[in-house]
């Protein structure tokens, strides 16, 4: 059960921080773009 939850809490912190990196990216990709528009 521990573990599972362990497991369970690493995977969500993984998560939080794979969309973090995807907003981060999607910003700077519209900063860019606007920059070459």
């Amino acid at each position: 059960m521990l573990l599972y939850l362990i497991s369970n809490t690493f995977l969500g912190a993984l998560e939080v921080v794979f969309f973090m990196c995807v907003n981060e990216m999607q910003y700077l990709y519209i900063v860019e773009g606007g920059k070459l528009l």
